[in-house]
């Protein structure tokens, strides 16, 4: 019921893209999460990214790499949970500002990602989640809109 599937979209169950970046399969599973959460989030926040541009990209890539990733499943109720598209997301965001702002880090946080992408494949893992989710994240990183749109928030916020 809060888990993604082409099956729960097609009963009409459309707050699954929602609810299945806050559900989890186990306590190892959001605790995980919240570590990169942290890490990763802080590091925008560290930016001057404002919560608001934050949330922003943690909700947008985490919906678009689930609902993506639904095109890579073999079984039409097969279910996708959790936040590791969206952190994967922060990850890739992080990823796109250090390049480009010329941080020579970058390659060090690219490498950290394709490190923890490769740790992240296991039995019954969303990898196209977690690979689509940090290809989202960067796009937005190295796009304009985030900053513009946490920039005009800056003054309500």
């Amino acid at each position: 019921m809060f888990g993604l599937s082409l099956d729960s979209l097609a009963r009409g169950w459309y707050w699954t893209p929602f609810t299945s970046i806050i559900t989890h399969g186990s306590i190892a599973h959001i605790g995980f999460n919240l570590i990169y959460l942290f890490v990763f989030g802080f590091k925008l926040e560290e930016r001057g990214y404002n919560k608001t541009g934050i949330y922003l990209i943690y909700i947008t890539t985490g919906v678009a790499a689930g609902m993506l990733s639904l095109f890579f499943f073999f079984n039409y109720t097969d279910v996708t949970l959790g936040a590791s598209g969206a952190v994967f997301g922060l990850l890739g965001a992080n990823v796109a500002i250090e390049k480009k702002n010329n941080e020579p880090s970058y390659k060090k946080v690219l490498y950290l990602s394709i490190l923890l992408f490769i740790f992240s494949v296991g039995p019954n893992t969303n990898v196209f989640a977690h690979l689509l989710g940090l290809i989202f994240g960067y796009i937005l990183g190295m796009s304009d809109f985030i900053e513009n749109y946490n920039d005009g928030l800056a003054k309500y916020i």
